[in-house]
């Protein structure tokens, strides 16, 4: 079997004990990255674990093309059992380590128990060590994988770290990359941040020379250039990814209606171009650097020349930062959100749920829920970039408002109490992204039924965007499937994309190469389940078609979806806040629209053969993916 490096690393912090797995073990059904970690998790954590427990897992995988030469192949994926939303969680991030992990001789890391003391994971050529943390614990995550590079003579090395959220079990912290080519990578959602500092674990550490080798060297490569080809020929990959980055999309849902302003109060902000992509590109861009593999080049590295923030070079603002730290809480400062950004990595807090929790004070702020005596004196109106730069320090050492800010969104409205609930704006506990359901219907079904909760990424329909209704009549049975105000024909498009994501994640490859600045449905076409299948199969020796790779996609799906299941979740929590449901936007592109969620469930129980009225996988389903140990714990219906 090629490509794999061929064993997972088992640790168990507790004992201080390692073991090795063989990674046939789960490669044929599950790939790698993702598919391993649903498979892992499911069968190491069960509904009565408590995720801050000695008992949660944290895995740690790459994919099957990480350290090849496929293009993007740059993404390690953190799976886990999430502390902010209780059910399934993962976390996903660019970078180099997947490949650094790889040459290191590992094609995963299950991290169990708990250490005495702060630890981090040292792997390099086929060896594993615990090693001493207590010198870089209270550290941001920056400087302690410096000092840990410097200590260990490692100049090369990749690693991924915690900073003081997640040593303080702040729900809503990541875990954020630091080393030479790869700062500030974030995989930060679900609370992973809060899981390490449970386990003592500061960071892991890979660094190897070990090489990584194809079934079919030429042909792959012929695979891999006829990709580039087609990556060089697309506007999206070839101009808009490496021009602005993810920023372009500040200006496109502007336009749409659809750029969260004011905890999702409006759709439109007034300051837009002011932390808009171009205003990036023309005052700040340093320059635009890829990860691994990378094509696009869609990171922004900026400088501040000038004002309270001047002299900052480093990693810039993705769209959802620029949206949840900026347009969410009436931030139209570019400096200020970068500098938000700055701190938030530095400390090991999610963007967008720290913008979210952030945009929700404020909004009870602005209706009297909330009083500038019971928030210790702050100003919390609309705009006020001091004061979230203020909250960002308080939520990462847990003080004051910070303490409640936190622990999520949805947690944080229970503590408060007064109807605040109404404000909260998030899914199965995840707070909701950058981009506004009522302006994207097929988004926000994926949001719904995504495993994690509010994930744009779990589905990713921008053939909502780029389709023909033709092409919506061909492959998802409607027009409407190529109307972001449609409904009909979203339940199979979002199913089809899923399938698509969890493959992706699976061969550890990113999705703005595969799926995301695609100019036209035929690229995501060619680039999919077809070109992905030639590339897994050339890679490693195991032939694969099309159609079995989706299936993979199908039983990775079913199989997160079971894990939720096991834990309560049902139809009744695919659901939205009333916000995106009842109360249309007054003005703007998506104006007098709301979410007609419950059609598109059903339609998309229908396509994935889940029982409509729980959306429970049914029987016959899970027998026909290879899931027969899930039937019964889960009671799948008939």
């Amino acid at each position: 079997m090629k490509a794999y490096a061929g064993k997972i690393l088992e640790v168990d912090l507790t004992t201080r004990k390692f073991s090795h797995i063989d990674t046939k073990k789960y490669a044929k059904d599950f790939l790698g990255g993702r598919g391993l970690g649903a498979k892992v998790l499911y069968d190491s954590v069960g509904p009565q674990t408590n995720p801050f427990s000695g008992d949660n897992v944290l895995i740690c995988s790459n994919g099957p093309l990480s350290g090849t030469s496929a293009p993007g192949s740059s993404r390690t994926h953190f799976t886990f059992k999430s502390p902010l939303t209780g059910i399934y969680g993962y976390s996903n991030a660019g970078g180099h380590f997947a490949a650094e992990l790889k040459y290191a001789g590992f094609d995963a890391i299950v991290v169990k128990g708990k250490s005495e003391k702060p630890c981090y994971l040292y792997v390099h050529d086929d060896v594993a060590e615990i090693k001493d943390a207590s010198a870089y614990w209270g550290e941001t995550t920056f400087s302690a994988g410096d000092k840990i590079m410097k200590d260990l003579g490692e100049r090369y090395a990749q690693i991924f770290a915690i900073g003081q959220a997640g040593e303080n079990l702040v729900r809503i912290s990541s875990i954020i990359s630091v080393g030479n080519f790869t700062e500030g990578k974030a995989a930060a959602r679900c609370g992973g941040g809060a899981v390490m500092g449970s386990k003592k674990l500061k960071a892991i550490v890979a660094i190897g020379t070990k090489p990584v080798e194809v079934a079919e060297p030429e042909k792959f490569q012929a695979e891999v250039d006829d990709m580039i080809d087609t990556l060089k020929s697309d506007k999206g990959s070839a101009e808009t990814a490496p021009m602005f980055g993810t920023s372009f999309l500040v200006r496109s849902l502007g336009a749409n209606g659809a750029l969260v302003t004011h905890n999702f109060q409006l759709g439109k902000f007034e300051f837009e171009e002011a932390i808009s992509g171009e205003e990036m590109r023309e005052k700040y861009l340093w320059k635009a650097q890829g990860c691994y593999g990378c094509w696009n080049r869609c990171c922004r590295y900026v400088v501040i020349r000038s004002g309270p923030f001047k002299g900052f070079a480093g990693k810039g603002p993705e769209f959802e930062t620029l949206s949840m730290m900026g347009s969410n809480v009436g931030v139209g400062r570019l400096d200020a959100i970068i500098k938000a950004n700055e701190l938030a990595d530095a400390y090991g807090i999610d963007t967008i749920s720290g913008g979210s929790v952030i945009g929700f004070a404020m909004e009870l702020y602005q209706r009297g829920i909330l009083t500038k005596e019971e928030v210790g004196g702050l100003d919390l109106r609309w705009g006020n970039y001091e004061t979230v730069l203020e909250l960002i320090r308080q939520i990462a050492f847990k003080e004051g408002l910070g303490k409640i800010l936190g622990e999520g969104v949805k947690i944080a409205s229970e503590i408060i109490g007064r109807g605040s609930e109404k404000y909260a704006m998030h899914t199965k506990g995840l707070e909701h992204i950058g981009g506004d359901p009522r302006g994207q219907t097929g988004f926000t079904l994926g949001y719904v039924t995504a495993p994690r909760g509010a994930d744009h990424l779990g589905a990713l329909p921008v053939f909502e965007y780029i389709g023909k209704p033709e092409e919506g009549i061909k492959f998802f049975g409607s027009a409407e499937a190529a109307n972001r105000f449609g409904v009909k024909g979203k339940g199979r498009l979002v199913k089809w994309q899923e399938e698509l994501m969890a493959i992706e994640d699976s061969l550890g490859t990113c999705k703005t190469h595969y799926s995301h600045f695609s100019s036209t449905f035929t690229k995501i076409l060619k680039l999919g389940f077809e070109k992905q299948s030639r590339l897994f199969s050339l890679a490693t020796g195991i032939e694969l078609s099309p159609s079995q790779l989706q299936k993979i996609g199908e039983r990775i799906v079913n199989l997160e979806r079971a894990f939720n299941v096991r834990e309560g979740i049902t139809r009744k929590d695919d659901s939205l806040p009333e916000r995106f449901l009842k109360e249309p936007f007054k003005e703007g592109g998506s104006a007098g629209r709301v979410v007609n969620l419950e059609p598109m469930l059903d339609e998309y129980y229908e396509a994935r053969n889940w029982d409509i009225r729980t959306g429970i996988p049914k029987r016959e389903k899970l027998l026909e993916l290879g899931l027969d140990f899930v039937v019964d714990e889960i009671r799948a219906p008939a």
